[in-house]
């Protein structure tokens, strides 16, 4: 493989990157799903629904917005 092959593919591999990036961003801007899976919300999801019943336990009965708007 010489000079000119090895930047073709260098050039080439920059460009899918660059693309794949391109994907990425759009997605986390337009799919809420998606960017919420990205951002590790399922598992916030999950502790703030454990604080919310230890919470209820001791008789604070609070919404997820009103979770949310405390923190």
């Amino acid at each position: 493989m010489d000079d000119t092959e090895l930047k073709e593919e260098w050039r080439r591999d920059m460009l899918e990157e660059s693309r794949a990036d391109e994907v990425y961003e759009r997605e986390m801007r337009t799919d809420l799903d998606f960017a919420f899976e990205e951002l590790g919300a399922a598992e916030i999801i999950e502790q703030l629904e454990k604080l919310r019943s230890s919470l209820e336990s001791y008789g604070w009965e609070l919404s997820f917005k009103e979770l949310c708007d405390y923190l």
